[in-house]
């Protein structure tokens, strides 16, 4: 008796909790579709081609193409730099959200970047790397007749930190290359960032370590020191050094019930950027947590990506 009753109230819970997250998605210009979370699961689709765009420091940084079903031809640009703290995370394990992003329309460019370690600090070196894979993104998705004068920069977690403090920095000029020589970085039409680590100290003093995963500890490898240890790295990197309303149109994914990378630290960097003249907009999903949108395919994923979509067609840079 008693486990039937609490099987009643956990899917009672459940049809709450979908029906409130469908709401949010309609608010926010998005949709959801049940049936294709439960019983469509996608399939793994290889990059249409691997390369590599840098070689620096004895590594060869590569690059994941994606070309969207009716070809490349005046397909709008988008770039993706993927999480894992700065120290983690590979180009190649998400090829599944690159290619959603292909099958919206987008040609797409998935790159990986330097890794920090804890003798090796990234800072002066991922953003770097970053920036000269979106010059290197623009030339190749030029050569291929798609159109980056609508070009979008995206990224999680750590890879929204870099997507923000990249396309922020290029709008103020200040943004350097690993491959200066390959000609200037270009400064996006619009900045995507999910659940990123927008303020550092924010989640350097309040980030949690459900998994075992310490903010303090990835931190400390990016800046090589903490917060306080090393200032001037962190204004370096901050991308609220670089607003203003020169900063590209920029939206926040952020899941309410992060407390890994703590929304708070998202929410106060937006308020503070939009009082700096920055267009930028939060979308707050109840219920959800770090990378509730691995799966292109289930809510969460659906969630993020047609409200994703419906924004950039709000800023004339979608397909």
């Amino acid at each position: 008796m008693i486990a039937s009753c609490l099987s009643v109230i956990a899917l009672i819970s459940s049809i709450t909790i979908t029906g409130i997250i469908m709401n949010v998605a309609q608010k926010e210009g998005g949709s959801v579709n049940i049936v294709e979370a439960l019983f469509q699961p996608k399939a793994y689709e290889e990059p249409d081609e691997v390369t590599n765009y840098l070689t620096v420091d004895g590594q060869d940084q590569q690059a994941r193409v994606y070309v969207p079903d009716n070809g490349a031809k005046n397909a709008p640009v988008a770039m993706y730099i993927h999480g894992g703290g700065w120290y983690g995370g590979t180009a190649e394990v998400n090829d599944l959200t690159a290619r959603a992003m292909a099958d919206m329309g987008f040609y797409v460019v998935n790159v990986d970047y330097r890794l920090a370690t804890a003798d090796y600090a990234t800072w002066d070196k991922s953003p770097k790397d970053v920036a000269c894979a979106l010059t290197w993104t623009v030339k190749k998705a030029t050569a291929a007749g798609a159109d980056p004068t609508r070009l979008t920069v995206v990224g999680d977690s750590a890879g929204g930190h870099m997507s923000m403090l990249l396309g922020w920095s290029a709008s103020k000029d200040a943004a350097e290359s690993s491959c200066p020589d390959e000609g200037p970085v270009p400064v996006p039409d619009a900045v995507i960032a999910g659940y990123p680590v927008s303020d550092l100290t924010y989640t350097y003093d309040n980030g949690t370590a459900p998994t075992g995963v310490d903010p303090q500890v990835f931190t400390r490898m990016f800046l090589g020191g903490s917060v306080t240890e090393q200032p001037e790295r962190l204004k370096v990197v901050s991308p609220l050094t670089y607003a203003s309303d020169k900063t590209p149109p920029t939206l926040i994914m952020q899941p309410e019930g992060d407390d890994f990378i703590p929304a708070e630290g998202n929410y106060r960097t937006a308020n503070s950027a939009k009082a700096l003249g920055v267009d930028i907009r939060v979308v707050r999903i109840p219920f959800s947590y770090h990378g509730y949108d691995a799966a292109p395919q289930s809510l969460g994923g659906q969630l993020k990506n047609s409200v994703i979509l419906n924004w950039l067609e709000s800023k004339n840079v979608a397909p």
